[in-house]
């Protein structure tokens, strides 16, 4: 396996050239963490550009064509008649890895990433339909397919016609910004939806919402920075289902993640899981980042005690935060055995946070054969309960509560052997790897 990373990253080094210093960064330090540094601002900017179409990013790197970002919304309707995601993604913005014909050398090397601007809707709808949707448009060309380098912009639009996506910050007036704009069609799925922070009182708050992994990966420098840019978000508009002629309004509140790097995660991927609890004012997020990172195992929680907010990052590497899948089950659409539940507990010095999240079969899997890489991996966006509780460590008194729907996303790669495990030999096999001890 080793071997054959290290020459998947001589190939690279001769596809993309080698790296550069360029803006101070220093070869002998995590660049990630240095991009932050230079970055901070934009970090903490829910309308800045797309980081993977900075200058900083557009330096020649080995390792260019793994560069991705994706701005996530997922979000589900306060009378529950819809739960479900938007995404939007930046994949090789450059063309290392795959281009508009196919093929990075005609005939010889077909194309390994869906290069350029991408989108996915995906949702449940109340009659318990499940639609998972995904647009490859393709590599930016000025015109159809653009993305902001300097401001949060994404306006593309599918070669046929069958289908668009636009993102742009909404004007307050006063020279600012006072939200986000989401508007697309799909081949069955229309939206038109407009995205604030829930509680911006919060924000200030938490301080710096971001986590940098130079861990991630077995290629040297890769590298992935997960920002809960909105750790709860508000959405309203309307959603259509064209082929029943149906609109729904859109009434909803959930989560927003900024998230970018160079990572080829075919070599592993994530398994994150969020929730909000509106009457109880508690939120919660949990990522982990599996099989190499430790820095990306974390979970943010916000609630209420006594009267004043309270917001902590628990942390794997500290000791301070586990989980587990006790149950797995076979998804033969997807070919993967999947979990379906999530057991968390997290504890620092004053709180201890208890979170079951069911899974069951309330996901849907994002499937496209696009390119190799899309064929051969997957991604799952969850719609889960989930219940918790915060306690307080010293008196064992609870002091917030979390209940109500959420999301998340498990990814990895497809089984397409044609073996089918049972459900037992999917739980004997992936829980006792996808896990962290609980801290007590």
């Amino acid at each position: 396996m080793k071997k054959t990373m290290v020459a998947l990253a001589l190939f690279l080094v001769l596809l993309t050239g080698t790296a550069s210093a360029a803006n101070n960064y220093s070869p002998f330090l995590s660049w990630a963490v240095q991009y932050a540094s230079y970055n901070e601002s934009k970090l903490k900017d829910p309308y800045t550009g797309w980081h993977v179409l900075s200058d900083d990013y557009a330096q020649p790197n080995y390792i260019d064509g793994f560069s991705l970002e994706w701005d996530y919304y997922a979000f589900t309707n306060l009378d529950g008649k819809f739960t479900g995601t938007i995404g939007i993604t930046i994949n090789d913005p450059r063309a290392h890895l795959g281009n508009d014909s196919g093929w990075v050398v005609p005939g010889v090397f077909p194309s390994l990433q869906p290069s350029g601007g991408n989108a996915a809707i995906i949702g449940r709808f109340a009659d318990g339909t499940k639609k998972a949707e995904f647009l490859h448009f393709g590599l930016f060309n000025g015109t159809t397919k653009t993305a902001g380098k300097d401001l949060r912009t994404f306006d593309c639009t599918m070669d046929n016609g069958t289908g668009y996506s636009r993102q742009y910050p909404l004007p307050d007036g006063a020279g600012g910004y006072a939200g986000i704009k989401l508007e697309g069609e799909s081949p069955t799925m229309q939206w038109n939806l407009t995205v604030t922070p829930l509680w911006p009182e919060r924000i200030a708050d938490r301080g710096k919402t971001w986590r940098i992994g130079d861990d991630v990966g077995v290629l040297p420098a890769e590298h992935f920075t997960v920002n809960s840019i909105w750790l709860s978000i508000q959405v309203k508009g309307t959603i259509t289902r064209k082929n029943l002629h149906e609109t729904l309004e859109i009434d909803a509140i959930g989560y927003r993640e900024d998230s970018f790097g160079r990572y080829a995660f075919v070599t592993g991927g994530w398994d994150f899981t969020f929730g909000l609890d509106p009457v109880n004012k508690t939120e919660f997020m949990i990522q982990t980042f599996y099989p190499f990172s430790k820095k990306l195992d974390f979970m943010y929680v916000q609630f209420e005690h006594d009267g004043q907010d309270v917001f902590r990052e628990f942390r794997a590497d500290k000791g301070q935060l586990g989980w587990e899948h006790p149950e797995w089950h076979w998804n033969d659409a997807a070919k993967i055995c999947h979990p379906s539940t999530t057991k968390i507990v997290a504890e620092d010095s004053d709180y201890i946070v208890e979170i079951t999240a069911d899974i069951e079969q309330e996901y849907a899997p994002i499937l496209s054969d696009i390119t190799i890489m899309t064929k051969l991996y997957v991604i799952t966006e969850l719609m889960p309960d989930f219940v918790g509780t915060v306690k307080e460590k010293a008196t064992g008194k609870t002091v917030a509560v979390l209940n109500g729907t959420g999301g998340g996303e498990f990814s990895t790669l497809r089984n397409l052997s044609g073996l089918q495990p049972t459900d037992g030999m999917c739980t004997s096999t992936f829980k006792p790897f996808f896990r962290m001890p609980f801290p007590r």
